[in-house]
């Protein structure tokens, strides 16, 4: 199990929460289907087939791992999270679409936005292309 740290703190039963545990190996099948049913409702017209570039079903995922760390957390706790806290968790689903490690997770992430864009993520593919000899 891991944490979110929330820039903005959000107010669940009375309680402001600085941090979300999430789990994203908890999620089961009827909560990865209920993702993608209320990804679907909230975004009609953006029907995207392929789950890695689903930004609306990461997040939902996201939402899901959360939960399943913390039942108390409800569905319409975790859609008031503003901000860059969305990106968050957002990156949580996306990593679990895109079945990397939560140790590969870190990897190429940087703590600055500033960071070079010359450093690879973990997530990202190799180039398969031979360099041109040109």
């Amino acid at each position: 199990m891991d944490t979110i740290k929330l820039k903005t703190p959000l107010m669940v039963n009375g309680k402001k929460l600085t941090e979300l545990p999430y789990d994203i190996d908890a999620i089961d099948a009827a909560m990865y289907v209920r993702a993608e049913s209320y990804s679907r409702k909230k975004d009609v017209e953006n029907v995207i087939g392929i789950e890695e570039f689903d930004y609306g079903f990461h997040l939902y995922l996201g939402f899901a791992a959360i939960m399943a760390a913390d039942p108390s957390i409800d569905i319409t706790d975790l859609e008031r999270i503003k901000g860059r806290d969305l990106m968050e968790v957002a990156r949580v689903g996306r990593f679990f679409t895109s079945n990397a490690s939560e140790d590969s997770q870190d990897e190429g992430q940087s703590e600055s936005p500033d960071a070079s864009s010359s450093v690879q993520s973990a997530s990202s593919p190799k180039s398969t292309t031979p360099a041109s000899t040109k």
